[in-house]
């Protein structure tokens, strides 16, 4: 475990504050993944629609050791368009910049709430396991190794699907 991340604003009049908390295994303190008033319904949805490509995929691009996939997926963005010198190719380019959006549209819980201002945090599987992580700098660089992640995804899609979600969650129209 790293650096518990910053909380947010408090009130908005219009969305509720949605708090998002790992606990710990060891000493069982809850830390902090985000804290802002949010769009509830469209997190559910983007969990639903996309809970088995966050489980089993793994990055279209390769982690350095010890890298989270925040942090990866940063260095790659910044160095795609050297791709284009390189190959001498807008066509291969194209096609790498589809597949690295294509795995942000599903792994970034950024692009689930488009439109909201908070960094792109990623949830998904890495040959060293499940993780959730942010690289967007300072006190939002972290990543946090997570115990029993699919198991949670497929309660969290059940509890969604069936309206069963703890108090203060809405799972909002058309779920």
């Amino acid at each position: 475990m790293e650096k518990t991340a910053p909380n947010g604003y408090q009130d908005s009049i219009y969305y509720p504050t949605i708090r998002l908390f790992l606990v710990e295994d060891a000493t069982g303190k809850e830390v902090d993944i985000l804290h802002e008033p949010l769009e509830i319904g469209r997190l559910n949805e983007w969990i639903l629609k996309n809970a088995v490509r966050i489980s089993t995929e793994l990055p279209p691009f390769d982690l350095k050791e010890g890298e989270s996939i925040a942090a990866g997926y940063a260095r790659v963005l910044a160095v795609l368009p050297q791709i284009e010198e390189i190959t001498g190719s807008v066509d291969i380019l194209a096609a790498a910049a589809d597949v690295m959006v294509g795995y942000q549209l599903s792994h970034s819980i950024d692009r689930a709430l488009g439109g909201m201002n908070f960094p792109e945090i990623y949830l998904g599987v890495s040959p060293a396991g499940a993780e959730i992580s942010c690289a967007d700098g300072g006190e939002w660089d972290w990543k946090y190794d997570l115990v029993g992640y699919e198991e949670f995804l497929v309660w969290l899609s059940q509890e969604i699907r069936q309206g069963r979600l703890p108090e203060g969650m809405d799972a909002g129209a058309g779920l």
